[in-house]
């Protein structure tokens, strides 16, 4: 949770694509298992 509202406050693009890139790999891992 904590992570997630880092990234949330952080407007740096990289910031904004790490938080994608955790979401689509959670995802992706979470439907594998």
């Amino acid at each position: 949770m904590n992570n997630r509202k880092r990234v949330c406050d952080s407007t740096e693009p990289w910031g904004i694509s790490l938080f994608i890139d955790l979401g689509e790999y959670n995802r992706t891992f979470r439907n594998e298992t």
